[in-house]
């Protein structure tokens, strides 16, 4: 097996990874519910069988490393942007990220001849969601970018994985949020 397809197949399990610490979450909360456990049994069982044998990669991206880390690096900006508008308003998390949502999805509208723009709207929808953290979960804007720049390194390496997949970038932000716990709980 040559090192490309070792390093697919290593980054579809760590996606796979996060999507079964994230089922395991979800079923600490809800421990009681046997319906919903065998639920998330069978979703994970899906999901990972999903990842093996779909076609899920995408060719249309670009393959310029240096592009994908200014995209990259789109997340942690918007994810302290999110993080700061929903603190400092009362519009609420979910509305504030659909405004977001929104107005990056008009982006390849306005700047039309720029590849870098259309590839754009993805980047900071995925910031969006690490920017919903409940400030319960982060109570700064230090573990904000840390949780941002954990998800730009994942984003990084699997955005062009997960083709057809609904939620890679929420699980992208999950993944971000979780590391950042991870390095939170680990220094301290």
């Amino acid at each position: 097996m040559n090192f490309e397809k070792k390093s697919r197949y290593l980054l579809i399990t760590l996606m796979l990874l996060l999507y079964l610490i994230f089922m395991v979450t979800i079923l600490m909360d809800y421990n009681h519910s046997v319906v919903l456990m065998l639920f998330a049994t069978v979703i994970t069982f899906c999901v990972l069988i999903a990842c093996y044998r779909l076609p899920i990669h995408y060719d249309h991206y670009t393959t310029d490393k240096r592009e994908s880390i200014l995209l990259s690096l789109w997340i942690p900006v918007v994810a302290v942007f999110t993080f700061f508008i929903n603190n400092n308003t009362e519009l609420g998390i979910v509305l504030i990220a659909s405004m977001i949502g929104t107005i990056a999805a008009f982006l390849p509208l306005v700047l039309r001849k720029s590849g870098f723009v259309r590839q754009m709207p993805e980047a900071i929808y995925c910031g969006a969601f690490v920017g919903m953290t409940s400030y319960e979960t982060a109570q700064s804007y230090l573990f904000i970018l840390i949780a941002g720049l954990c998800a730009a390194v994942l984003y990084f390496m699997l955005r062009v994985f997960f083709k057809g997949v609904g939620g890679k970038l929420g699980s992208i932000a999950f993944g971000g949020v979780f590391f950042a716990s991870l390095l939170y709980f680990i220094s301290y």
